[in-house]
């Protein structure tokens, strides 16, 4: 699946969100990577803990798993893309322009992370 796990305790990912630092929400995602699943219902119950928008520190952490879930949506469309090649449904262009999309598009995740 897009985002890796889908047998990950649903759980944990969304005590860690609400309860744990920040650096143990960017650890666990590094290691664990939980499913798409997984991640949206922590964002969503980050979203309900927060409906006034006042705690920053749960704001950063719905922002840090909003990102892990696009990075793994990504990682998802380029190991699509190589299906594609394979079965001859795109050619060598498209793939290469594809992947320059795709490439772009990491990169400037990586840099929000870092930031």
């Amino acid at each position: 699946t897009a985002g890796g796990h889908t047998s990950g305790n649903h759980q944990e990912i969304i005590d860690l969100a609400l309860h744990g630092s920040f650096e143990k929400v960017k650890n666990y995602l590094e290691e664990i990577l939980p499913s798409a699943n997984a991640i949206q219902r922590a964002l969503d119950a980050i979203k309900t803990a927060n409906a006034d928008g006042q705690n920053n520190l749960l704001k950063r952490k719905g922002v840090v798993l909003k990102i892990y879930s696009n990075i793994f949506y990504i990682l998802q469309r380029a190991r699509d893309l190589g299906e594609c090649v394979k079965s001859d449904i795109l050619s060598v262009e498209e793939y290469g322009k594809e992947r320059k999309v795709i490439l772009r598009e990491l990169y400037e995740k990586g840099r929000c992370i870092q930031e």
